[in-house]
């Protein structure tokens, strides 16, 4: 599968999603004029990604310093995929990382929901930088 690659601006985050290096980030500021035309293409990969043959280990390094309410949606959205994948479908081990220094606490509640409500929680683990 293709990478994902969109580079940072001052309004909107940094997004790498490369199957091929093992590499999946979403970090800086998100505070993007049109939202759902910058997040999008983010759902629409992600679904992609998973309907495909994902990594046997997949790590979302998520370093959000900061959104606005525009952008918060959506990144719930995005967990909120995540969330759903681990529950109902058998996928290989998962991990997601979030930065110690996140204001946005409703997305680090999100994550640790995922992982007290994963099918294993062998298979699931939370990183912190």
């Amino acid at each position: 599968m293709a990478k994902l690659d969109i580079e940072s601006t001052e309004d909107t985050p940094r997004v790498l999603f490369n199957p091929e290096g093992n590499h999946f980030e979403l970090s800086g500021r998100s505070l993007p004029e049109d939202a759902p035309s910058f997040y999008g293409p983010i759902l629409d990969w992600l679904d992609d990604y998973y309907g495909g043959s994902p990594l046997p280990t997949t790590t979302f390094d998520i370093k959000l310093e900061y959104f606005n309410t525009a952008s918060s949606k959506l990144v719930l959205d995005f967990l909120m995929k995540l969330r759903f994948r681990l529950q109902h479908q058998d996928l290989p081990t998962k991990g997601y990382r979030y930065h110690e220094k996140t204001k946005a606490q409703h997305c680090i509640k999100i994550i640790s929901e995922i992982a007290v409500n994963s099918k294993d929680v062998n298979r699931f683990y939370i990183l912190v930088d």
